[in-house]
């Protein structure tokens, strides 16, 4: 199989991001971890300073949605971390077909 100098790069970058992501995953489990973990400390702290103030306060009104999203935000990295632990199937498959395309030749 020929392949032109622009399928080559492309080729090129598929393999360069592929190896990227066995580094970079971790990252992004670590940054879902803390994200996470952060919204529900915030959460609870906005809490506790409601219930010792023994009333409804203004804030979580305004940082409630704020933390809420740092949970969701968390939970939905980790999520695609760990469907994608492997890398994209997609670009792993192209690349397996293209070393078999060169192992034959």
């Amino acid at each position: 199989m020929k392949l032109n100098p622009d399928e080559l790069r492309l080729l090129a970058k598929l393999r360069s991001r592929h190896s990227a992501w066995q580094q970079h995953r971790w990252y992004c489990l670590f940054a879902g971890i803390f994200s996470g973990m952060a919204g529900i400390w915030l959460l609870m702290e906005t809490r506790e300073r409601t219930l010792v103030l023994d009333k409804w306060s203004g804030e979580i009104l305004w940082v409630g949605p704020v933390f809420w999203w740092l949970l969701v935000q968390g939970v939905l990295l980790c999520v695609f971390t760990a469907s994608r632990w492997s890398g994209d199937p997609a670009t792993r498959l192209l690349l397996k077909l293209f070393d078999d395309e060169e192992a034959k030749s």
